[in-house]
This record gives structure tokens, sequence and C-alpha cells, in this order.
């Protein structure tokens, strides 16, 4: 149901994060433009590569998607919303979270480095990765992501990118005041 983008934001090029680039071809068609895509150097690199033949002159065929490709650097103003990127760690891959007024969306996280703290304050709502209960090399498990909410301090904070061994139900009585798990279909109200 979805029939207008204003922008994409890639927090970096894995592909469970950038694999559906290619559908955005339906959202063209209905739009008539194309849509600007924002993320690090070496997502935008990765997009280059992996998705070539979008940036060659072919024939289309079928369609190819319209994106038009941006490096962010630290803060983007799109449609007169100013939209900040904040550094986080994926293990050792630098990747992008992102702010936008009182909201902040931070995935594929294991670390937080302290600069990018500064960028998270006064945070209503907070989203952020919890992959599982166990220690992972590459993202934040729930007591680790639980210690940064608790350092954060947003009103609201919702936890993401979670395996399948986490039960709603049952785990979320694990999660303090203020905090909840994701779940497809969640829309939250921005201002």
């Amino acid at each position: 149901n979805i029939r207008w983008i204003d922008a994409i934001l890639i927090t970096h090029s894995h592909n469970d994060h950038i694999g559906g680039l290619d559908d955005v071809r339906s959202i063209n068609f209905i739009m008539k433009k194309a849509i600007p895509v924002y993320g690090n150097t070496e997502a935008i690199d990765e997009i280059k590569n992996r998705y070539s033949y979008i940036f060659r002159k072919t024939q289309e065929g079928g369609g190819k998607p319209k994106v038009t490709l941006h490096t962010v650097e630290d803060v983007v103003e799109i449609n007169g919303v100013s939209i900040t990127s904040i550094p986080v760690m994926h293990g050792q891959i630098p990747i992008l979270g992102y702010r936008i007024g009182n909201f902040a969306y931070i995935t594929d996280a294991s670390y937080i480095p302290p600069q990018s703290f500064d960028k998270l304050e006064n945070l209503d709502v907070l989203v952020i990765n919890a992959l599982r209960f166990e220690k992972h090399p590459t993202h934040f498990n729930l007591e680790e992501a639980l210690n940064v909410v608790g350092l954060i301090k947003p009103k609201k904070a919702y936890l993401t990118h979670l395996t399948h061994r986490f039960l709603h139900k049952r785990d979320s009585k694990l999660l303090p005041k203020g905090v909840e798990f994701a779940y497809d279909g969640l829309k939250l109200k921005l201002d």
C-alpha cells in the first residue's frame, strides 16, 4: 500500500539491509521519479557494485529502480526534515544509525562510540537491536541493548532485529518499564 517514499536511509550494506532495493521499481512507477538513497561511503560503494545494472545506460526491459545515491557525513536535510547520522560499529564494520527529531534508529550495532552518545540525548523514542540472549560478536544482545537504553534514557525504547528465540509474551516480562519488543507492523507516530 506504499505509494510514496521520500528517501531511503541505509544503515549498512549487508544483504538483509539493501537486498530489497530492486523492489522500489513499483514505487518509482507510481511516483514517476527517482528516490534518493543515503548511506555512508562503504554502503553507497557496495550499492553501486551490487546493483551496477541500475546505473548502466542499458535498456530497461521490465524496468530498473531509479535511485540517486548520496553519501551522508553528518546531517542531511530531506524535504525540510533534518536527519543526523549516528556512527556505530557492527563488529569491526562502521555503520550508521539515524536520528530524526526525537526519534533514533540503531540496528545491527555492537558498540556505540562515546561521541555518538552526544547525538542520542533527549530522545522520545529509540529503536535498537537486541539480537538474542547470548553474546554475539556483531550485535547487541538483550543485556547490552538494555544497558545502552539505560545510558541513553529515552522516554520509550523498542528492541528490534530479534531472533526467533524471543517469545514476545513470555520475554516481555524481562523488560523494564518503557521498553518493548518491536514487532512486524508496528507503527510509530513521530512529531
